[in-house]
């Protein structure tokens, strides 16, 4: 794709200026400045399938953002009005997009005023996708619950871990947890459903001054849980060993009990969820280390998070548990 004919894509004034960033999740990125001296971050996707990205935007679009005290990262429309811009050179199928440049800061996770309002942020997110119709086009991203489709090289995830290049003892371990966690899927059917961001981390955040500028990365949405999106920002935002600091849990969680209300099933689900998300972050590595795109040092990495909240649990299940039912006192 020829970057310097991007400008008759998009009506923005030309000439354009690039930089280019640090690509994340096989994506490209890039800062483009305007002659107006506007900025904008030019995504080039991994996948030559715009329909993922078309998907998300929908959603967006249907969400009320004005309605929002934060930004969030909606395409700004081609010349003919697409949210994405698919282009073929005669080699392979090029998707793009564009979506202005929000300026903010990364918050420290350890911080407890920021961590109540990333939840206030999370919990007005979750008011709104509540209310957002289901696009006609088929979802790109699976339930977290649905553990043999997390990846292409994980169709059985009791198999997959049974031959992970980890110890025997924990391999054993692990395969009780894919167990307890398929269990745990099937009864968070019944909690209540809608789209989540799905990625809710302190990364997707962006802060000035402690307040919440923007939320990034849409690109999980999909419909799920209720329950998963606060237990996703938990595993990000909380440390879960011998440093576990509760008064972030208690701010994150309060922040978002105070615009969302949890009701008791979810409350009582939250720990297992939480449980589920790590073995979801394992798995999805395993799958990218059986297909040669990680090292065995990355699976270690990521067994070792999904047994060190397990230790966790069973040494703090009842404190935790207080904590979560007192988010709302």
């Amino acid at each position: 794709m020829n970057i310097s004919t991007l400008h008759t894509v998009w009506d923005l004034p030309a000439p354009w200026d690039f930089d280019m960033m640090v690509s994340r999740s096989h994506n490209h990125l890039a800062v483009v400045r305007s002659a107006d001296d506007r900025e904008y971050v030019l995504c080039t996707y991994a996948s030559s399938d715009p329909a993922p990205v078309q998907y998300v935007q929908t959603i967006l679009h249907g969400m009320n953002a004005a309605a929002l005290p934060f930004h969030i990262p909606t395409c700004v429309a081609t010349r003919s009005g697409a949210a994405v811009y698919v282009h073929n050179d005669g080699y392979r199928q090029w998707v793009a997009s564009l979506t202005p440049m929000r300026m903010g800061n990364h918050c420290s996770p350890e911080d407890t005023t920021t961590a109540m309002r990333a939840g206030i942020a999370l919990g007005q997110i979750t008011m709104q996708l509540a209310h957002v119709p289901s696009p006609s086009t088929p979802c790109p991203t699976p339930p977290l619950g649905a553990l043999a489709q997390i990846h292409p090289a994980v169709s059985n995830p009791a198999m997959n871990v049974h031959v992970a290049p980890l110890s025997v003892d924990r391999v054993v371990k692990l395969m009780q947890i894919v167990e307890e966690c398929q269990a745990f899927a099937i009864r968070a059917q019944q909690l209540p459903q809608q789209f989540i961001h799905g990625e809710f981390t302190p990364h997707n955040v962006l802060f000035e001054d402690d307040v919440v500028t923007a939320v990034l990365d849409f690109e999980q949405i999909h419909r799920d849980a209720r329950v998963y999106d606060i237990a996703i920002a938990l595993s990000s935002w909380c440390t879960f060993d011998d440093t576990y600091d509760r008064r972030v849990l208690r701010a994150l969680g309060r922040g978002y009990c105070s615009v969302v209300t949890l009701d008791a099933y979810e409350r009582e689900a939250m720990l297992d969820a939480m449980r589920l998300v790590r073995l979801h972050r394992f798995l999805r590595t395993l799958g990218d280390y059986q297909a040669g795109t990680v090292t065995k040092v990355h699976v270690e990495r990521a067994a070792a998070a999904v047994l060190t909240y397990e230790s966790w649990l069973k040494r703090r299940r009842e404190e935790a548990r207080f904590d979560v039912h007192g988010w709302s006192i």
